[in-house]
């Protein structure tokens, strides 16, 4: 029985039989037809004399399997092992989620027994469901030998009101629950209905034209999609071994995006990605990428079998100036190499030629903060290619929070060549520099992932006294350099353009250029 209800007499109507009592449907709504209303006498929801029954769980289901014909078990004394006496009312609620299991007949209570005692203990609902699987294990149980189980009852009967005019405002009244739960089967629901199935409809062939026409789309981007594989060719195992991944999948997302964007925008797309780089980690510092960088990122040109050329590979040296006229210098050859390369089918040769490398991106750091600022940007552009987590990019950042933590040491520290001291930040750029290009070497020919050395040893060697400075090339000793060191605010550096010019004399030629 389902659908439980109490009558409650109209307010202005006169009374009617049906008032003040209880009212369920018995059986389910077929063909649009009301089920069949029965009357639901009060004293089923009284409570019942007690019925000595079976503990749950081993007991219950020892008597279940002894004999498996059996519908009923029982009867039990009081006092028996295993036997508790339980109380409960002559009818159960049955909780919506299991209420379908009861909706067929001829349902014993033993079935019901193990199919509820089965889905209760599967989704946890002991506790809650606890009055229903008493009720049943009392519904199970005979009273005496030829007693049947206190809940069993004689099928309740659909009631007949007199005269017929009051039965069929009883049936009306039934027939609005139906309604009320069912609003579609009356007929402004109906047609309702109808207008709801054509528009249903309508969308559901939209959505599948949709669905599609995303399905085609899809399968062409991903025709279209290329990978690192393709882009990086057999070059592809030298960047994993760099990267210390096993598979393609486990590259940065940069190298991907690389492989799928146009000629024109690589350069555009390595200074987004740099740039936010930077600023999610909170370094405020202008990192123009120039397109010889860019280049080199590309055909991984990193490391360099001649490390006292600071021209070649990927190092502290090489990632640009940091005064402010030759970083805006840089932007504006970026944006004229960026529209030559767009239209690289019409631009002459020597023309893109000549922005490419237009200015040299060599820097000699004079004091710790410009030897800070390098370290950033070397730090988000190892992040970018190698990923976050690195421990080459990791070495990087640990190196810029130990300038910062050391910067009164290093102002102390003194060079064995004391005429070198305004060269010690160089110095320091020049120590991870070899040993950057060391790792990088090493790491392309080696298939297991190497370790990388700790940055932050070459302060336990200052510290200790240790001889710690490297071998400055000397054709970038000949530089023209101021001595004093630059403020912090402009981040001004060596020169802005004699000096340019000179190291890409320098490093072109390989001689030593002559002092202005």
């Amino acid at each position: 029985y389902h659908r439980l209800t109490w009558h409650v007499a109209a307010y202005g109507y006169q009374a009617q039989p049906f008032d003040g009592h209880g009212h369920a449907f018995m059986g389910d709504v077929v063909n649009g037809q009301v089920p069949i209303s029965v009357h639901i006498p009060d004293q089923l929801f009284n409570l019942l004399t007690a019925v000595q029954v079976p503990t749950e769980g081993l007991m219950m289901e020892q008597l279940l399997q002894a004999d498996p014909n059996a519908a009923l078990v029982g009867p039990f004394a009081a006092g028996e092992p295993d036997v508790v006496p339980v109380v409960t009312r002559g009818v159960v609620v049955v909780p919506n989620e299991y209420a379908r299991m009861f909706l067929t007949t001829g349902m014993r209570p033993r079935d019901a027994y193990q199919a509820l005692v089965g889905a209760i203990n599967q989704r946890h609902h002991e506790v809650a469901c606890g009055p229903l699987l008493e009720w049943v294990r009392v519904a199970m149980t005979r009273r005496g030998v030829d007693a049947l189980p206190r809940t069993v009852t004689t099928p309740l009967q659909a009631p007949m009101y007199a005269p017929p005019e009051v039965h069929q405002m009883y049936l009306d009244y039934r027939l609005s629950v139906v309604h009320r739960d069912l609003p579609l089967l009356s007929p402004a629901g109906q047609q309702q209905g109808a207008q709801l199935i054509a528009t249903g409809l309508t969308t559901l062939v939209q959505e599948q034209r949709l669905t599609r026409q995303e399905a085609a789309a899809q399968r062409i981007a991903k025709e279209a999609k290329k990978t690192a594989a393709d882009y990086y060719g057999v070059l592809l195992e030298r960047l994993m071994r760099w990267a210390q991944v096993h598979t393609e999948a486990d590259l940065p997302p940069i190298h991907e995006a690389l492989a799928n964007t146009g000629k024109s925008k690589i350069r555009a797309l390595l200074q987004k990605t740099v740039e936010d780089c930077l600023f999610n980690n909170g370094y405020v510092n202008d990192f123009p990428v120039s397109t010889a960088l860019a280049t080199k990122i590309v055909e991984l040109n990193w490391h360099s079998a001649l490390p006292d050329d600071f021209t070649c590979g990927i190092n502290i040296f090489a990632v640009g100036a940091l005064d402010d006229e030759t970083v805006e210098y840089q932007r504006a050859q970026n944006r004229q190499a960026d529209l030559l390369l767009a239209n690289a089918g019409t631009a002459p040769l020597e023309d893109i030629a000549s922005v490419s490398t237009a200015k040299s991106d060599l820097t000699l750091p004079l004091s710790f903060a410009q030897l800070r600022y390098l370290t950033q940007r070397m730090h988000a552009l190892w992040s970018t290619i190698l990923g976050p987590l690195h421990p080459l990019t990791s070495q990087y950042q640990d190196l810029h929070t130990q300038l910062i933590r050391q910067e009164k040491f290093l102002e102390t520290v003194e060079p064995t060549d004391r005429g070198q001291r305004h060269l010690v930040p160089a110095l320091v750029g020049r120590w991870v520099q070899l040993r950057t290009n060391h790792w990088l070497q090493a790491q392309a020919k080696s298939p297991q992932a190497l370790p990388v050395t700790p940055f932050a040893t070459i302060f336990d060697q200052m510290a200790l006294m240790e001889p710690w400075e490297p071998r400055f090339p000397t054709r970038y000793l000949a530089m023209p350099i101021h001595k004093e060191a630059p403020s912090v605010a402009t981040t001004s550096h060596t020169t802005a353009g004699s000096t340019i010019s000179t190291l890409t004399s320098a490093s072109s030629t390989g001689s030593a250029p002559k002092r202005s």
